[in-house]
């Protein structure tokens, strides 16, 4: 299904317990414009401080990660186009959350899922840099490393999911001035952080095979599923319920 993704900066002077909470208030303010409801999914990644020094996370001031799923993009980008409102009002939301707009790092990708378990509550994003080769060739590439984890019976045993995001171009028009255009996206999901250490080594080890290892980000996020933390936070589902992704 295509997504967007975003790297969300906190606003200077938040703690990042602040930042959280306020970047939950702007998902809430986002469902209720008519804009957002077409969301199929909306999960927020709080980028873990945390983690092993040998899981090699990524040493850039990024606070989170966002996804956001939509059935239908011709749809979606042409209501954007047609709801200055509703654009407006979450780009004055977004001063008073982020230390830079959402549209200056943000991306669209059309996902595959390459191994689906069930529901994962800590995701790995494995963010690659556009290199001299084409999307296509970066993503074949990012594919191989990714089945090659999978492969490995230990990390299978542990993984909730295993995802590949494919840079889609064909709606860059919208976010014309965004520094974020990473070909091809790995993502690891698991129940528990200490999970990712095996399938974390074994991703390194099949990127590197690939010639991708010094152009590999990882991330590592507790995910909030939007849908599900309005419903309990406030007491009320959003407007459309969620669709199975």
């Amino acid at each position: 299904m295509p997504l967007m993704i975003y790297r969300a900066r906190r606003k200077a002077g938040m703690t990042k317990q602040q930042f959280q909470d306020r970047w939950r208030q702007h998902g809430a303010t986002a469902f209720d414009l008519p804009l957002w409801r077409q969301n199929a999914r909306y999960c927020q990644g709080d980028i873990l401080d945390d983690v092993p020094a040998g899981w090699g996370a990524a040493e850039d001031d990024y606070d989170g990660l966002c996804r956001l799923w939509f059935p239908d993009w011709k749809q979606y980008a042409s209501n954007v186009i047609g709801d200055g409102p509703s654009i407006d009002l979450m780009m004055q939301d977004e001063t008073e959350t982020f230390g830079q707009f959402t549209f200056e790092n943000i991306a669209t990708y059309d996902d595959r899922a390459l191994l689906d378990v069930g529901r994962n509550a800590f995701t790995s994003f494995v963010v690659i840099d556009g290199g001299s080769e084409s999307v296509t060739e970066t993503a074949a590439a990012a594919e191989r490393a990714a089945q090659a984890v999978i492969a490995d019976p230990a990390s299978k045993q542990v993984l909730r999911k295993v995802v590949l995001d494919v840079y889609n171009s064909e709606f860059a028009y919208l976010f014309p001035n965004s520094e974020f255009k990473s070909p091809a996206v790995i993502e690891l999901g698991t129940d528990a952080i200490a999970d990712f250490e095996r399938p974390v080594a074994r991703l390194r080890a099949a990127l590197a095979d690939e010639g991708l290892a010094d152009r590999a980000h990882f991330y590592f996020t507790r995910d909030v599923n939007l849908f599900e933390h309005f419903l309990r936070i406030h007491g009320r589902p959003h407007p459309r319920p969620e669709l199975t992704v």
